[in-house]
Parts: structure tokens; sequence; C-alpha cells
């Protein structure tokens, strides 16, 4: 059992685990989708001055959506480690007893503690900020063409992507004086 540090064009990832990270992935998209599609909805209603029952059903709605996929993230993210504890065990099965020594057996016991633990929030929490927070706010212009109009979203689109823009120069200059 050797240790390789080498690029490969193929993923080592099962597909059945691909799979499950790509339903929760899809998931968070449409929680960042009726998120925005509740906040469009309080917006027309206060425009409208319209009952609240839109926005309260809209809101359920979200929030039902929101707690299913936050479960599904953290039994997706069992379920990884799960397989990523088979792998480990099928490799160690054929891995020869000159290899057990002090320095393996410490990386090994980092790896079952430490290591594989840390990927069982990469579904529930992780895919969540990497697909959830960027996506919000571009299906909020969607949700402001809708009330506002298109000059409004348009604004708005070029507001939003001067903030990133400015973000994204502040971080490199941070980090270029670091």
């Amino acid at each position: 059992m050797t240790y390789q540090n080498t690029p490969s064009s193929k993923s080592n990832i099962p597909a059945s685990a691909k799979y499950r990270l790509y339903r929760v992935g899809a998931g968070w998209a449409l929680v960042a989708a009726l998120e925005a599609l509740t906040y469009t909805v309080l917006a027309l209603s206060l425009v409208k001055q319209a009952p609240p029952l839109g926005v309260i059903s809209a809101a359920i709605v979200a929030i039902l959506v929101t707690v299913l996929v936050t479960r599904a993230g953290f039994i997706s993210g069992a379920q990884l480690a799960g397989d990523l504890y088979s792998a480990v065990g099928q490799s160690l099965s054929k891995a020869k007893l000159s290899w057990f020594n002090d320095q393996h057996r410490t990386q090994l016991t980092q790896l079952a503690e430490r290591g594989i633990p840390g990927f069982m929030s990469i579904p529930a929490h992780q895919l969540q900020t990497f697909l959830h927070t960027p996506l919000v706010p571009l299906f909020l212009i969607a949700g402001i063409g809708i009330v506002g109009g298109a000059d409004v979203a348009l604004i708005s689109a070029v507001s939003l992507i001067g903030a990133l823009l400015l973000q994204y120069k502040a971080q490199n200059h941070l980090s270029n004086s670091d």
C-alpha cells in the first residue's frame, strides 16, 4: 500500500457517491431558487398589498425543502464516510504485514479519526456554502426583474457584478500583501 500523489484524469470517487453528491447539490440549488421565489412573493405581496397567505405558503415550502435537503446532506455524508471506511478496510486487507509500522499506524489513526469524518460535512454544509450562497443573489435578480422591471434588475445585476469584482480584487490584494 503506497501513497502516490499523481494527478489522474479519472476520478476515484464511486459512481454511487457522485450520484448522492449531485442529488444533494441539486437540492441546494432548488433551495436557493425557492428562497428567492419566497422573497419575490413577499415583495409582490407588499407591492400589491395582497393577503399574506401566498407568502406564508411559499415560506413553508422553502423551509420544508431546506429541512429535507439538509437531512439528505447528513445522510449522504454518513454514507460517504461509510464508503470511505469500507475502502480503507479493503486496502488494509491487501496490505503486507511489513506496512504496519508506527508511522503508518499513526497516519491511519489520524485518517480514521479526523480525515474521514471531515468528509461527512461536505454534502451537509460545504455544498450549501458552495452552491446555495452564490445562487440566491442570482435568482433574486430574476425576482427583482419580476417585481421592479428589467431596468431595476439590470441595475441590480451590474451592482452585484461590481461588488463581486471589488471583493475579488480586495482578496487578491490581501493575499499578495501576506
